[in-house]
């Protein structure tokens, strides 16, 4: 299986699936949930979205989507950690497909969080996670506990740890100095924005 074919398949995996969640942005909630992954696996299928190997990535980045060429650059994907990685990526993917305004801040932390559940859901110990998918555990627990206990519709992120992860992702070296893509040379860059062309 080339790792194209099997980023189609996490994308339209189980987990994925069952991922949902709204978070606020600009005056009401945005919802992630397995509609964002499905549109992400069709353009994919579509070469919409290219999916490129690569292990050649600026130092501390793991993975990376590209809107300007509309491509996602991975490792070669084999493990739990790895599919959780191209979750995180797939989340920009699915904001550069929607065109949506949302900040660099607000992009990344919900790719984190997509990561975190993912990694959750099958079973991957948090000592592998990265120390900001970490970060996202707290929001990714609140969002957990209601899929455990069958309270119906999507759960919104609790307002508290969404804010931390945020100022996590803010003040991360990564991002803050961007090496990530983010325009982010002085503070506060809430309102600067990855590449969202479609």
């Amino acid at each position: 299986m080339t790792t194209r074919q099997r980023v189609i398949r996490i994308l339209r995996g189980h987990e994925a699936g069952r991922i949902r969640f709204t978070f606020p942005l600009g005056g009401g909630n945005f919802t992630v949930n397995r509609r964002t992954f499905a549109r992400v696996a069709q353009a994919i299928v579509d070469n919409r979205i290219q999916v490129n190997v690569t292990t050649t990535f600026p130092a501390g980045v793991g993975a990376q989507y590209s809107g300007s060429t509309n491509t996602i650059l991975t490792p070669p994907v084999f493990g739990r950690w790895d599919e959780a990685t191209i979750m995180h990526e797939c989340t920009h993917a699915a904001f550069d497909l929607a065109s949506t305004s949302v900040s660099g801040m607000d992009e990344e932390a919900a790719a984190y969080v997509v990561g975190a559940l993912y990694a959750r859901m099958t079973g991957l110990r948090s000592s592998r996670w990265s120390p900001n998918h970490q970060e996202a555990r707290a929001v990714v627990d609140h969002i957990l506990h209601h899929y455990a206990v069958g309270a119906r519709g999507v759960p919104a992120v609790d307002a508290t740890a969404w804010n931390h992860i945020r100022m996590v992702v803010a003040l991360h070296p990564i991002y803050f100095n961007g090496p990530a893509g983010l325009p982010a040379q002085i503070l506060p860059w809430v309102n600067n924005q990855y590449t969202h062309n479609g």
